[in-house]
């Protein structure tokens, strides 16, 4: 089981990813993009990550390519 300060950002099809923490989902819009390359879109994510104070976090993906 996860502590309770773990969130999981999912991004799927579509521009608006979903987070999932504490058995909530949630849209979240400001994480938005049209990127359609994974690469990009988790150099994305990380820089929102600390520009929010996050100082620790795990990237898992399958392939950008």
């Amino acid at each position: 089981m996860l502590p309770s300060t773990s969130k999981l950002v999912v991004t799927a099809h579509g521009t608006i990813p979903f987070e999932i923490c504490n058995g909530l989902v949630l849209q979240r819009v400001d994480l938005r993009t049209t990127h359609a390359e994974g690469d990009v879109i988790i150099v994305q994510r990380v820089v929102k990550l600390a520009e929010n104070g996050v100082s620790s976090m795990k990237v898992i993906c399958d392939d950008t390519d």
